[in-house]
């Protein structure tokens, strides 16, 4: 390597150490993920990020925004969901115990 490609990958790497142990996490989550791409969607990925790298600071922190947005109403609704999926469960649950009781109740009825 040449002596600027290596300050720069230094500085990286001190970069790199003093941040959260959460963040590193998910770096290198993200890192992993990228390698395990097909090349042509490595490629795909790569040329839409030279493409972000070039938009003025406003609107690259503009589109930051608007994903953190995105993001956020799908932790909404995936949470939506569950809690819907839990109702029913507990709803068919009442269901098939009144169904029970009633069914013991007629039984003993005519007992």
């Amino acid at each position: 390597l040449d002596p600027e490609k290596k300050e720069k990958l230094k500085k990286r790497f001190s970069k790199f150490k003093n941040l959260s142990s959460e963040k590193k996490r998910k770096i290198l989550k993200n890192h992993k993920r990228f390698k395990n791409l097909s090349p042509e969607r490595k490629e795909k990925l790569l040329s839409r990020f030279e493409k972000f790298k070039k938009l003025p600071k406003a609107e690259r922190q503009k589109r930051f925004q608007k994903l953190r947005k995105l993001k956020l109403e799908r932790k909404k609704l995936r949470r939506q969901k569950r809690s819907s999926k839990k109702s029913l469960k507990k709803k068919q649950r009442r269901g098939q115990r009144r169904a029970r009781r009633a069914r013991q109740d007629s039984g003993s009825a005519t007992d």
